[in-house]
Formats: structure tokens, C-alpha cells, sequence
């Protein structure tokens, strides 16, 4: 699952279905002393603090690594104690759009948010409500948040997701400018640049579409739906010795998840088969 929106852990994430989403680093923030609160209180909460920030890390860690229910597994205690703390019920409803139980993990985002109205949580709301297709919802906090975060340093992801919900209303013209200005913001920002290949090979502009992924692709070798677009690509102009090339490049990588190098597979099978058939037909020629 990969998702295609943006989101933060304390965070974005982005729940694409979790293959799509991109899970970005976790900001752990220990909540400030109060300076009323006598020295031994103090040191009392800041070693739960901690305590939390530390399984929260963990969690973080699993979903890093795609172990979703482990990571839940993680959580789950901590949830049950701590079922107010801000920064836990974010990452419990980030890891429960994970596992696309999406109608709960929008109830946790929310709570979060009103807890601690964070721009970051404001966004993983907003990933939530896509997800679940209540876009007019996810417009409304995102334009909220785009029209008070000119310092907030993850603005492209903010513009991402307002391109997105244009995406998912079928109003190309506005997706494409609202995703041009997150690039504006930050031009290698991987998930746009899928978008928008996606959205120009949707209006059949082939050439455009094949920059964007042409750009994905070098961002990140190992993410093969840039990589498949590349290779298929290739074959469609005819240059099947280059799309052979990509694709057994991305095969070789061990790293690269074991259902991609068996699509990558398939897709070279089918690019030798077609080179093999073109061969055969100048033969014949002649």
C-alpha cells in the first residue's frame, strides 16, 4: 500500500494505502517543564515523557519498515494508558490508516489535532480524510493550515495534499498547479512528482508524463512505480534494450521487495518477448 497523500508523524505520514505512504521522520518532542511544578514532579514527568517518546520510536521504527501490526502491537498498551496524550494518538491513528482502518484512525487524528492543533497532525487529519473520501473536510484544514503556516516548515506537503483532493474531484487543472507550487517549494518532493507523471500520462501527454517519472525514478531507484513507468516507457518507443537494462538493474537490488522483483520480472519477460517477436518480424523481411 502505498499512499498517495501526505502525512507526518508527529509526523507526516502519508497513507498511501501503505505502499503509498511515505512515512517521514518522527519530530520527538518532550513536553516543557512548568516551573511551578516542584523539582520532583518534574523529574516525574519528564521520565514518562520519555518513557512515551521512546515506545513511540519503536512503533515508528516497525512502520519504517512496513511491520504495520507490529508496530500496533507496540502501541497498543501504550494507547490504553495513555489514550489523551496527543503525540500517542497520532501515531495510533497514523498506524491505523496503515492497517486502512480508516473510519478509526480519522476519530484518533481528530482528537490529536484538537489536543494539539499542530500543523503536522493538522496533515495527517487531512490524509485521513481523503483516505475516506470526505474531501470538502480535508480542503477545509488544509486551507486553514495554508493560509496560517508561512513558516511551517513542510509546506510542499501541505500544497500535496490540497492538489490531491482536486486529484480525487477529477479537477485536473487545479491539481496540477497546486502540485506545481509544492514542487516550487521543494523540487524533488517524491510523491508529487508521481502525481503528476500520473496525471500527464492521464491526459495522454506521454512526454511530460515520462519527466516526472524520469525524475521520481532517479530520487528513488527502488521505487518501482517509477520505475515501471520508466521501463514501459521505453518499450513503447521501441528502445527495449534500455528498459531491459532499468529493469534488471532494479531486479539485482536484493533490497527491493520481493512482489516489485517479481513484477519487474514479468514486465522484462514481457519486453524481451516483444524485442524477440520485432527481431523476428525483420527477419522475415529479408
Amino acid at each position: 500500500m502505498r499512499s498517495s497523500t501526505s502525512i507526518f508523524f508527529q509526523v507526516p505520514i502519508i497513507v498511501y494505502p501503505l505502499s503509498t505512504f511515505m512515512f517521514f521522520s518522527l519530530n520527538l518532542f518532550l513536553i516543557s517543564c512548568v516551573s511551578s511544578q516542584g523539582p520532583e514532579k518534574t523529574n516525574s514527568i519528564n521520565t514518562t515523557e520519555s518513557l512515551i517518546h521512546s515506545e513511540l520510536g519503536l512503533a515508528k521504527q516497525h512502520l519504517d519498515r512496513g511491520q504495520v501490526n507490529a508496530a500496533w502491537e507496540n502501541l497498543r498498551p501504550l494507547y490504553q494508558k495513555f489514550p489523551d496524550h496527543p503525540d500517542v494518538l497520532n501515531m495510533v491513528g497514523l498506524t491505523h490508516l496503515a492497517l486502512d482502518n480508516q473510519a478509526s484512525a480519522v476519530k484518533i487524528l481528530a482528537k490529536a489535532y484538537k489536543l494539539k492543533p499542530k500543523h503536522s497532525y493538522g496533515l495527517n487529519l487531512s490524509s485521513a480524510y481523503i483516505a475516506i473520501g470526505s474531501l470538502q473536510k480535508a480542503k477545509k484544514i488544509i486551507k486553514k493550515m495554508l493560509q496560517s503556516s508561512q513558516t511551517y516548515r513542510y509546506r510542499e506537503r501541505l500544497w500535496h495534499n490540497y492538489a490531491l483532493v482536486f486529484e480525487k474531484q477529477n479537477i485536473l487543472n487545479e491539481a496540477v498547479k497546486s502540485y506545481k507550487k509544492a514542487l516550487k517549494i521543494n523540487p524533488n518532493f517524491l510523491l508529487t512528482l508521481l502525481r503528476l507523471g500520473k496525471i500527464y500520462k492521464r491526459l495522454n501527454k506521454p512526454r511530460t508524463s515520462y519527466r516526472y517519472f524520469q525524475k521520481a525514478g532517479h530520487l528513488c531507484p527502488s521505487c518501482f512505480e517509477a520505475i515501471n513507468e520508466i521501463a514501459v516507457r521505453q518499450i513503447n518507443i521501441g528502445k527495449y534494450a534500455k528498459a531491459v537494462k532499468i529493469l534488471k538493474k532494479f531486479i539485482r537490488n536484493k533490497k527491493n521487495s520481493e512482489k516489485n522483483r517479481a513484477d519487474a520480472k514479468n514486465l522484462l519477460s514481457l519486453a524481451n518477448n516483444i524485442r524477440a517477436r520485432q527481431m523476428a518480424r525483420k527477419k522475415k523481411k529479408f
